[in-house]
């Protein structure tokens, strides 16, 4: 039987893969070993040629509500698949003989654990991460899309929201702090001597963690990354440390 040909979409930058939610993907199919080829769409690419591709979209624009096309997107042989947590689904059940992202019995606490990290650590991060998206990753094209779309979706220029040096961006990181120490209360009711969440094998979970490291540290500047690490007894720079063999960024 044939091995599955797999080419991974993800979002192009000065600092080289960035996003988390194509880094969710990027991690599993490394863990994985599965052989891939990337295609790099900047974001004024990504619905043209998703819809060229057929790909369905993930989500609406909050503004206007219309048709929203967002990457990861995978093609598996033929078959395009968007939505990170579909494309690691269809993952898994592609390639049985692979390490799981979801071993059976975890899929519910799983979804229970990215429903927490996403209201604890994602949403006060966005209030960090989301104004260097334009200034520090994208091209001048795409970042000039980036701050009129998202300006337009909350509301307030992305530049106002957490200035360098200002204590409205003192006061943004500790809701961060706050956030990851909720985590990392999860982790540590851990009963093995491991960095992972559930046993030698990272998961879902893990690799939720590691994506959200992985985008921090591609935004801020080094003095705050270099004070994250310490954070929580070091738990997140020994997950980081660990999760350096999957991080490939080019095929």
């Amino acid at each position: 039987m044939s091995v599955p040909r797999v080419t991974f979409y993800d979002i192009p930058s000065k600092r080289g893969a960035w996003s988390p939610n194509t880094w969710k993907v990027r991690l599993a199919l490394d863990h994985k070993g599965i052989p891939y080829t990337t295609k790099w769409f900047t974001y004024l690419d990504i619905e043209p040629h998703l819809k060229s591709l057929g790909a369905a979209p993930t989500a609406q624009r909050p503004d206007t509500k219309s048709d929203l096309y967002t990457l990861p997107a995978l093609r598996i042989d033929k078959e395009i698949v968007t939505n990170s947590d579909t494309i690691l689904d269809k993952l898994d059940a592609a390639f049985p003989d692979a390490p799981k992202v979801f071993p059976p019995g975890t899929r519910a606490l799983q979804a229970a654990f990215n429903t927490h990290f996403l209201a604890r650590v994602f949403e006060p991060s966005k209030r960090i991460l989301l104004p260097g998206i334009p200034e520090i990753v994208l091209d001048a094209a795409s970042a000039e899309y980036y701050r009129k779309t998202r300006c337009a979706w909350y509301g307030s220029p992305l530049v106002e929201w957490s200035p360098l040096g200002s204590s409205l961006r003192a006061q943004n990181w500790k809701a961060v702090q706050d956030g990851w120490k909720a985590i990392s209360e999860v982790y540590a009711k851990r009963d093995m001597e491991t960095v992972w969440i559930a046993g030698s094998q990272p998961i879902y979970a893990d690799f939720v963690v590691l994506a959200m490291l992985m985008f921090t540290h591609k935004i801020v500047p080094a003095d705050e990354w270099d004070s994250m690490l310490t954070w929580h007894d070091g738990v997140w720079a020994r997950i980081w440390d660990e999760g350096q063999k999957y991080m490939r960024e080019s095929d």
